[in-house]
């Protein structure tokens, strides 16, 4: 399997806006579902300008298949906005695995009030950040 470009990042000074009523809390196993949804929901509309099925579920796949894993290792975050989650961090050590928004939250600075506060996690042991993208822009 061929790796992403990788990017290395250098922190600056980080001012996290509130907004709306979006909280940040731990993942759980118990909210799978929820977090399955909103896998299914970006990766689909991310991936819909390529017109091919094989790579959604490519991307599906690999993403449900290590979620639990993830989750219990500790550094996986959810973004709530009243009580539904509406967006999934990833990270281990340095290293941010993945980011997902939902579509209708996109746009809103939703993902940099979840990227803010996954930086600030890493920065509290690393002074930079390997970020890894896929999905395209």
């Amino acid at each position: 399997m061929t790796r992403s470009p990788v990017f290395l990042l250098k922190f600056h000074s980080k001012k996290i806006i509130i907004i709306n009523n979006f909280k940040i809390e731990p993942a759980t196993v118990e909210m799978i579902d929820d977090i399955l949804e909103v896998f299914q929901s970006t990766i689909r509309k991310s991936y819909s300008i390529t017109n091919n099925d094989n790579i959604v579920n490519y991307f599906l796949e690999i993403h449900e298949k290590n979620t639990i894993e993830r989750i219990k290792k500790g550094n996986y975050y959810v973004l709530i906005d009243n009580g539904k989650i509406i967006g999934t961090g990833d990270f281990e050590e340095n290293h941010i695995f993945a980011v997902y928004i939902m579509p209708e939250y996109q746009n809103i600075r939703a993902g940099n009030f979840l990227m803010n506060f996954i930086e600030e996690q890493i920065e509290k042991n690393y002074n930079s950040i390997i970020l890894e993208s896929s999905i395209p822009a």
